[in-house]
């Protein structure tokens, strides 16, 4: 900026110059202009004029100049350019190294520039110094002014008529002096330039001292005419030299600085890698760290990564490799750890979830866990995340949030009666209109009602509508009702002539229903839990003679007719028939049944696309507004098609409605069911008592006779001279041993001569062996009277002649509860036994089926047991051999529950068809003997013994509850269907006559047992109806059942 400065500062001495010199040859004319007087001069050089001035009308107004100090800095063209503000804060900007045809083009726009704005200054400065009277110092600013305002016209006359004004010699005198400081300041520039040109070459700054040079050139070319022609061409030689040295001297230093870069790279390479080393070394050994820690903390996958990040870096690193095996080895043995624990956790979650499976479903209205008003069904914990999740999902038509806005307003009530008496409709739509609040959303079609068929003007008249306090849809609906009736243009057939509304688009507009039908939106439904049948099944009967394979169980075996019926079954036909009639029920040979246990009757149902037809023809049936809504041939604009269970609609907003509404109204009949639960209970109680004496006196009346028994067996007594229990006299007596077989003595005998018995040890099986000594002969009774023996029986009587049930049958047959014995011996033996036994028994059975089923439909649950036995015999014989082929059976054992119900209109009642049927199946212990004889054969022609040979055929016994019956029960009611009582009592007494009779001394001749049986038999039916949405409003919150309601539009 300073060389800028000081070239402009020259250029203004020039022309300094230059005007002065031509004022010489103008002063003349000045002073002719000036009317010949001579200036007045002032002490302070300042020219005061008193005439008028020159020129007429010409103001000049005072301008006041102030001094632009230089403040910027010299600019070189690759020095950093330093901006200093006024907080002392300098912004260094990188400028980019120029050509010098460009910094010279710069410096020539700079000059320019800088000429414009200096000249405009000096220019108004040099007017305010001719207003003021300063001639001298205007000659000086306008002398300034012309040069770097050349040919302006304003600057020349201004110079001439401040010269005119001044004394021309001074003038010149001054002019000399600025032409010699001009050269002087030349001549220093010059010097400071290659001085400053030889200073950057020491700095090597070759750049910046070529271009100092060029710039000392062409200021001595611009300042040529202030030095002799000698000094010029010796300077400009001097210039010269110096730039052809900057020249040779950045040669010289650019080759120089190639070889030192070179150098520079080569041991920047080195240390580059050096550090690289370094820096790679130090990261595998803070790597080995890492992984020493993660291995101590088990971490064994992310020291793998790092191990693997190792030998990416140094592929052979030998610790790398060897760690990696073994961190490998680590990670999978820790794996298998885990697993084998992820093992045992999901074996013990089995556990917990086999334990909690076995839970029963409760009542859970608010706690944790599955929700649930009864226990009859469920809903899951997550169910209100669930419905929240799947909101908007429903296929179907979805009323927008504007529309359901006017439907709630319209539906409320004002509170008022509509009573209407000769108004106009426009009047009344209005009354609505505004009732409503809705009026930015209320459209009236006038223009198509008045050139339509209708011809429905606003001054349209209602004579007379009378209603009460109704919703105001309902009120709108009554009086386009009214209008179309009383329209003389108006006609059903005519959609065109009818008036009507609808809402779309957040707008409830009224217009003809043929208007209105153009507005058609495309909607898929959903309608396949509307196609799935609810068919009825019918229960299989419990049959107690099925055939395992059909063809050997008609006619079969001891059960003639019945042995093969019910051969029906799982693939038969038979099942109910087959045990009244052989094999009418699919069994004998022609059956093909396998079992008695079936599946019963499935009706086939309906295809998808007849059960879709039927649902089409119930829409297209009960959704008829607009007037023939599925009739108008308009191209496809009014259509339903059915696909892959789906409705595909194309309709007007209001039949969209009607049908979501028909839909919803359809699922929620649907969604009923009924949960029925029957209880079948069988109480038995068994009682049984028996106390028994048995009383026996022996007199010995024959001491002889005693002696010659106890003779031959020590251990002989009284009572051995009688037959047991019967009292009567053994005569003679026989000693003999005892039968194995029987354990009784063997025959002839009649008693045992135990005391004459020794044993011996056998070492071979370490048993004792008893051998029986002689006992003689026989001793009988020949002289004398024979011993007296008195026996009582009624104990081994009164369980001879008893009447038990099994449960006493059982009990008798057991050890007694209490048995005292007693026994005398001497001249007299006396014999006692006491038996007391008292038992009770108590048997509860409960079943209880519980069935769910849909509203209207017949379902069933079967839980039986199957058992096969051996009905009948075939008799095979072949070359005199003979033999048996068994027909095995199946006999079916459980509950058989079959129901229809249909809810009450009114949600209260629950009427049911049932029919419960309980079977226990048991056989008889003995079964049936089946004998066969074949005739014998031998050998050589002679003839053999007839053979003979015996089976068992088994008898089954057949217990069967059933009841069949129509009912109506209240919702959660129980019902009593019906039920029996049945008491078995049985009392056995036996006794001495008279003996039996007297008080106290009866009880030793008396026995008695006491058998008591019960039984008591309910069979209870509990429905249950099940409401889904009525569940959900108790369990969960008010928002799920708007959510899960989203397709109807009433809701």
């Amino acid at each position: 900026m300073s060389r800028l400065i000081d070239r402009l500062t020259l250029l203004n001495r020039l022309g300094v110059m230059f005007v002065v010199a031509s004022s010489f040859c103008v002063a003349h004319t000045f002073a002719q202009d000036a009317g010949g007087e001579d200036p007045s001069l002032e002490d302070n050089d300042e020219v005061v004029i008193e005439d008028e001035p020159i020129i007429d009308g010409e103001v000049i107004d005072e301008v006041v100049v102030e001094e632009v100090p230089r403040k910027y800095p010299r600019i070189e063209e690759v020095d950093d350019v330093v901006i200093p503000d006024e907080g002392d804060v300098e912004i260094v900007i990188e400028v980019p190294e120029l050509t010098p045809n460009e910094i010279a083009a710069i410096e020539r726009a700079e000059q320019e520039a800088w000429q414009h704005e200096l000249g405009q200054r000096l220019l108004t400065t040099g007017n305010a110094a001719a207003a003021a009277g300063r001639w001298r110092e205007a000659a000086q600013n306008y002398s300034e002014a012309s040069q770097y305002l050349p040919g302006n016209t304003e600057v020349i006359r201004g110079l001439q008529y401040a010269y005119s004004m001044l004394d021309q010699s001074q003038l010149l005198s001054e002019y000399q002096q600025q032409v010699q400081l001009a050269r002087e300041e030349a001549r220093a520039m010059y010097s400071d330039a290659i001085t400053s040109a030889n200073d950057r070459i020491n700095r090597e700054d070759f750049n910046d001292a070529r271009q100092i040079v060029a710039g000392a050139l062409a200021r001595l070319d611009r300042d040529a005419s202030l030095f002799s022609t000698d000094e010029y061409e010796s300077k400009r030689l001097e210039a010269n030299a110096l730039h052809a040295q900057i020249a040779m001297l950045q040669e010289a230093w650019q080759q120089q600085r190639l070889v030192t870069q070179a150098e520079e790279r080569s041991h920047d390479q080195a240390v580059r890698q050096s550090e690289e080393s370094r820096k790679r070394a130090q990261m595998i050994n803070e790597s080995m760290k890492r992984i020493r820690q993660l291995q101590s903390e088990r971490k064994y996958l992310q020291a793998i990564d790092i191990v693997d990040e190792i030998l990416f870096i140094d592929q052979h690193n030998m610790a790398a490799l060897a760690l990696r095996d073994a961190l490998k080895q680590q990670q999978l043995y820790q794996d298998w750890a885990r697993a084998g624990k992820e093992k045992e956790i999901g074996y013990s979650e089995g556990l917990v979830q086999n334990e909690q499976a076995m839970v029963s479903p409760s009542a859970n209205l608010s706690g944790p866990g599955d929700r649930s008003t009864t226990g009859v069904m469920t809903y899951p914990k997550e169910w209100e995340a669930l419905t929240k999740l799947r909101e908007g999902t429903t296929a179907g038509f979805s009323e927008t949030y504007q529309n359901r806005a006017i439907k709630v307003a319209m539906d409320h009530r004002t509170g008022s009666t509509h009573d209407i008496e000769d108004r106009t409709l426009v009047d009344v739509l209005k009354e609505i209109q505004l009732s409503s609040k809705i009026s930015g959303d209320f459209f009236i079609d006038w223009v198509t009602l008045e050139e339509s068929e209708a011809n429905i003007e606003e001054s349209f008249v209602i004579k007379r509508l009378d209603m009460g306090d109704v919703t105001l849809l309902t009120f709108l609906e009554r009086v386009l009702n009214y209008v179309n009736t009383k329209n003389e243009n108006a006609s059903s057939s005519s959609p065109e002539s009818l008036i009507w509304y609808d809402i779309r688009d957040g707008v409830l507009e009224i217009s003809t229903k043929h208007a209105l039908k153009d507005h058609t939106y495309i909607e898929v439904y959903s309608v396949t839990d509307l196609l799935f049948e609810i068919r009825d099944f019918e229960a299989p009967q419990l049959s107690t003679g099925g055939g395992t394979g059909g063809g050997a169980g008609g006619g079969g075996g001891t059960g003639g007719g019945g042995g093969g019926g019910g051969g029906g079954g799982f693939g038969g036909g038979g099942g109910s028939g087959g045990g009244s009639g052989g094999g009418s029920g699919g069994g004998g040979s022609g059956g093909g049944g396998s079992g008695g246990i079936g599946d019963g009757d499935v009706d086939d149902g309906k295809t998808q696309e007849q059960l879709m037809d039927e649902l089409k023809e119930l829409i297209e049936k009960y959704i008829t507004s607009p007037s023939g809504a599925w009739e108008w041939d308009d191209e496809g604009q009014h259509e339903i098609d059915a696909i892959n269970g789906n409705f595909i609609i194309k309709q007007t907003p209001s039949v969209h409605r009607e049908i979501t509404s028909l839909l919803a109204k359809l699922r929620e009949v649907r969604a009923l069911q009924i949960n029925v639960e029957s209880r079948f209970l069988q109480i038995s109680t068994d009682w049984f008592e028996q106390i028994g004496f048995d009383l026996d006196v022996y007199f010995n009346t024959n001491q002889g006779l005693f002696d010659q028994m106890q003779a031959v067996d020590p251990n002989a007594q009284l009572s051995d001279f009688f037959v047991p229990g019967t009292g009567q006299v053994q005569n003679p007596i026989i000693y003999t041993t005892i039968d194995p077989a029987t354990g009784l003595p063997v025959a002839p005998g009649t008693n045992v001569a135990t005391g004459n018995m020794f044993g011996t040890y056998d070492p071979a099986t370490g048993q004792i062996v008893y051998t029986y000594g002689s006992p003689g002969a026989p001793i009988g009774h020949t002289d004398g009277i024979s011993p007296l023996g008195i026996v009582q029986g009624s104990n081994q009587l009164i369980d001879t002649i008893n009447n038990y049930n099994a449960f006493g049958q059982l009990v008798s047959g057991a050890n007694p509860a209490l048995g005292f014995g007693l026994q005398f011996l001497d001249d007299v033996q006396v014999d006692l036994m006491i038996e007391a036994t008292q038992a009770d028994k108590r048997n509860t059975i409960l079943t209880a089926p519980r069935l769910t089923m849909h509203n209207g439909q017949r379902a069933w649950i079967n839980i039986a047991r199957e058992v096969s036995y051996v009905s009948s015999l075939n008799l095979n014989s072949n070359a005199g051999a003979i033999g048996y082929t068994p027909v095995i059976q199946t006999a079916g054992s459980g509950v058989r529950f079959e129901v229809q119900g249909v809810i009450s209109a009114d949600r209260r009642y629950v009427t049911m068809e049932v029919d419960f049927n309980v079977q226990e199946v048991t056989f008889d212990p003995q079964g049936a003997q089946v004998e066969a004889v074949a005739a014998g054969g031998g050998g050589g022609g002679g003839a053999g013994a007839a053979g003979q040979i015996s089976s068992t055929v088994q008898l089954p016994i057949t217990i069967q509850h059933r009841i069949r019956t129509t009912v109506s029960v209240p919702d959660k009611g129980t019902a009593l269907l019906g039920g029996q009582r049945k008491v078995r009592e049985y009392e056995t007494e036996v006794g001495v006559p008279v003996l039996s009779k007297i008080p106290y001394l009866n009880r030793f001749f008396t026995n008695r047992t006491t058998n008591r049986e019960e039984t008591t038999l309910i069979i209870l039916l509990r429905p249950e109806i099940i409401i889904q949405q009525e569940n959900e409003e108790m369990l969960f919150s008010r928002r799920i059942l708007d959510a899960g309601s989203s397709d109807s539009f009433l809701r």
